[in-house]
């Protein structure tokens, strides 16, 4: 069986990322009114000009399975930032009938967040280069990073 692979999410995907933080996240679940406002404040975020990125992995009958919110915020430039922007994983949700979405997901922001890192030992080589792939494509949307491997 083949593994979900995560993907960057985009201003289509709030609806359903607003779903999963305030059903999964939250002490409270939204009331109708905030879910719009929420939705449309991420929905915002998540263009590529905006303040927020998000990766996810697609649940198998539609949806959302799991999902991450990364905050983008201004750092000091380097290498590893050009553009002076840096990004910190916020929300986290995992649906409970998807259990292992969450580190798909959290895998995907490795070149962000070394802390979670692939057990390379329990995957095949083209698995591998599939998970390095996507984590360097969603580091380099972030941080707009050039020059660095956009396939594994």
């Amino acid at each position: 069986m083949t593994r979900p692979v995560p993907r960057p999410a985009t201003a289509d995907d709030a609806a359903e990322i607003t779903r999963l933080r305030s059903q999964l996240v939250l002490n409270e679940s939204l009331d109708e009114e905030w879910l719009v406002i929420c939705r449309n404040q991420l929905a915002h975020r998540l263009r590529p000009e905006g303040g927020a990125r998000a990766c996810f992995v697609d649940a198998p009958g539609g949806g959302l399975a799991a999902c991450a919110l990364a905050p983008v915020h201004p750092v000091l430039s380097a290498p590893k930032y050009p553009k002076g922007l840096a990004a910190r994983i916020h929300v986290v949700a995992t649906e409970p009938a998807s259990v292992g979405g969450t580190q798909r997901f959290l895998s995907a922001f490795s070149g962000i967040s070394p802390r979670f890192r692939p057990r390379r030992h329990l995957m095949t080589a083209t698995d591998y280069r599939a998970e390095m792939t996507v984590r360097f494509a969603v580091r380099n949307q972030i941080t707009g990073s050039t020059g660095l491997p956009t396939t594994a």
